[in-house]
């Protein structure tokens, strides 16, 4: 049987629809794309930096050719900007033409947060949690709870929000062994990943 390609419009406006970043947010780096459609592709370049030191500047020529494609740069390292300002946009090239995403500005966060203390006590079938965190970004503290008496996992939120970098949180559980995922996050996306068995 004879292997048919499907060739990409070459007629097709080179166009970056949109990006995953907006003005204003505060990134870390991870997840970086750029949705386009283009005929053509020739490749597709990230800058980032700080105009009057010279942008970044990563390419990729390996992302598909075609209406609403995404290119997706990963997890770009922007530990060199933590806590300061950077410009971000995004350029497509095809085989006649390049265009622009709109640049944006942004702030960079891209530490993990810090936990400096951690304990829980059990009451019965109550157990309660004690989070002691330095992340001036904070957003929540997530977990995901595999047990061996629900029999199925279970999800939720902890802490939406820290007083003087603590939060306390209590919850009823079922009797059995409880291995807990705890996910302390930030609003650029950087997480603390926690496990802790607990037995009740």
């Amino acid at each position: 049987m004879p292997v048919v390609f499907a060739l990409a419009d070459s007629n097709t406006r080179p166009i970056i629809i949109k990006t995953s970043v907006r003005g204003g947010e505060l990134i870390s780096g991870k997840s970086l794309s750029a949705l386009y459609s283009v005929g053509e592709l020739k490749e597709m370049t990230l800058f980032y930096g700080q105009s009057y030191l010279g942008y970044n500047s990563i390419v990729k020529s390996d992302c598909e050719s075609g209406k609403l494609k995404t290119c997706d740069f990963g997890n770009v390292d922007l530990s060199e900007f933590n806590g300061k300002s950077i410009d971000l946009l995004f350029k497509l090239t095809d085989m006649k033409n390049t265009v622009y995403s709109k640049k944006v500005s942004v702030k960079v966060d891209s530490v993990n947060p810090v936990l400096n203390d951690f304990s829980y006590n059990v009451s019965g079938k109550k157990v309660t949690f004690f989070f002691d965190i330095n992340e001036k970004n904070f957003k929540e503290i997530l977990y995901t709870d595999n047990n061996d008496c629900n029999m199925r996992e279970e999800k939720g939120t902890l802490c939406r929000s820290l007083r003087s970098g603590k939060c306390s949180y209590s919850k009823n559980v079922c009797i059995g062994t409880h291995n807990f995922v705890i996910d302390i996050t930030d609003k650029a996306g950087n997480i603390f990943e926690k496990k802790q068995t607990i037995i009740v």
